[in-house]
C-alpha cells in the first residue's frame, strides 16, 4: 500500500503478506481491508491490472491512491492574474 493508503493495514505498514482463498480477486480483497473507494490503481508484480483479476500465490500486488498535482500558478492562471500566463515548473 503507497501513501494514505497504509491506514488499512496494521500499524500502518506499507506492505505485509495475506493469506488469500483461491480465487479471491483484488476487488475483493480492496473490499475486506476497506480500501476500495480509496484505492485508484493497482498493479501486481509490477503491471497494472484490473481489479477483478484474480490473485495467485507469490503475486505482489501494489495499490495507489490518487495523487493531486498541478502548477503553483494554477490558481491564479485560472483567473488570469498570473503574469507568466503558462507554467514555469
Amino acid at each position: 500500500m503507497h501513501g494514505n493508503l497504509r491506514r488499512f493495514l496494521p500499524g500502518g505498514a506499507d506492505r505485509t503478506m495475506l493469506e488469500v482463498e483461491p480465487g479471491a480477486t483484488i476487488k475483493a480483497l480492496l473490499a475486506g481491508l476497506g480500501a476500495e473507494r480509496d484505492t485508484w490503481l493497482v498493479a501486481v508484480n509490477g503491471v497494472t491490472t484490473d481489479r477483478d483479476r484474480e490473485l495467485r500465490p507469490d503475486d505482489v500486488l501494489d495499490c495507489f491512491d490518487p495523487v493531486a498535482a498541478g502548477c503553483a500558478h494554477e490558481a491564479r492562471r485560472r483567473r488570469d492574474r498570473c503574469p507568466a500566463r503558462r507554467c514555469l515548473g
